[in-house]
């Protein structure tokens, strides 16, 4: 009879680390906010916004979202190396429009309108440079996304 119970117990016990370590996995994910702003008048005149972080370091599996912040122009985000980015990326939102390949082989979003956002969800590590641009195909910021497997906290 112990040997019964514990054997139960112990089955018990493994089931429930199991499904403690898949529900932690399935919640991990993080969000980041990556803000396009115009630019000061005192700052530099080459780019008209910023991004804001303009590096952003991120853990995997984040999901990183551009807001344009900026009123009266539609921005656009752009992974040159399109390929490769939409390879490692992760769409959050299948419903709305998103990311998608251009006929240069870009990786980009819709053109995004004051205070639209749109996301990508990072599941694998590297350095992704992209731009934003605006409806006249002028470069209107850089940023950088550096997703690493574990950021580490430092005191």
């Amino acid at each position: 009879m112990r040997k019964g119970l514990f054997l139960i117990f112990t089955v018990l016990a493994i089931c429930f680390g199991i499904f403690l370590a898949n529900a932690e996995k399935a919640y991990t994910e993080e969000a980041a906010l990556v803000k396009i702003w115009a630019q000061k008048e005192s700052a530099s005149k080459r780019m008209p916004m910023r991004a804001d972080p303009s590096t952003l370091h991120i853990e995997k599996d984040t999901i990183v979202i551009w807001m344009n912040g900026v009123a009266g122009k539609e921005i656009q985000i752009v992974f040159e190396e399109g390929k490769t980015c939409r390879d490692v990326t992760a769409n959050p939102s299948q419903k709305q429009p998103g990311f998608f390949m251009d006929a240069k082989n870009c990786y980009i979003t819709s053109y995004l309108p004051y205070t639209s956002t749109s996301a990508l969800q990072f599941p694998q590590t590297g350095d992704f440079g992209y731009i934003v641009t605006l409806e006249d195909g002028t470069v209107a910021a850089k940023g950088k996304i550096i997703v690493k497997d574990k950021i580490k906290e430092s005191n």
